[in-house]
């Protein structure tokens, strides 16, 4: 179309939003290097520090999602913006699900995983491995899928499209997601 661009112009009032929307762009299609980078450019008006903590649980390095969310809530308190405040909130406590017991939830299909892979529930967990490919068919977070194996330490299933692309590589993602189910499993079941 004339007259339109493909990105808004760099000091846009929508420049940081539009990137944003890059980064996550990038995440949902697994490329979590590109992700990452855009996140880097963000600023606090494109919410950076939310952005880099959606990275870094999918790479199962809770701690630095943990900090980064905690910084994302402080920012926002700081700031004065209530809705941000609260979405970091929410996010900070879905990935303390996952290291703390009293917060899991197991209302989220991936922390239903989580659980069933520290318990070694198999039944259970091939019904929540075959839920989450259902609804990662089309593409969009269908590293959900790869993430859930990975805690419990099975193969990935063959998928139509590019696998994900893990800042560390695939087996660096693979066992710190296992380990959060060993250290779960030595604590209580």
């Amino acid at each position: 179309m004339r007259g339109c661009s493909a990105s808004p112009p760099a000091g846009g009032r929508l420049a940081p939003a539009a990137r944003r929307g890059l980064a996550h762009l990038a995440r949902l299609a697994g490329d979590f290097p590109t992700a990452l980078e855009t996140a880097r450019t963000l600023g606090w008006e494109g919410r950076h520090h939310r952005a880099l903590g959606d990275i870094w649980w999918t790479q199962g390095a809770m701690d630095r999602a943990t900090a980064a969310y905690e910084t994302a809530r402080a920012e926002a308190e700081q700031h004065g913006i209530a809705g941000e405040r609260a979405t970091a909130q929410a996010q900070l406590a879905f990935v303390t699900a996952f290291t703390d017991p009293q917060r899991a939830d197991d209302e989220l299909d991936l922390a239903l995983a989580f659980h069933h892979a520290v318990r070694d529930a198999s039944a259970a967990l091939d019904t929540a491995l075959s839920r989450l490919e259902d609804v990662t068919q089309g593409g969009d977070y269908s590293y959900y899928t790869a993430i859930a194996h990975f805690m419990a330490a099975r193969p990935l299933p063959a998928r139509p499209g590019p696998p994900a692309r893990w800042l560390n590589g695939e087996e660096a993602t693979r066992d710190r997601w296992h380990t959060l189910v060993t250290a779960r499993r030595g604590g209580t079941r």
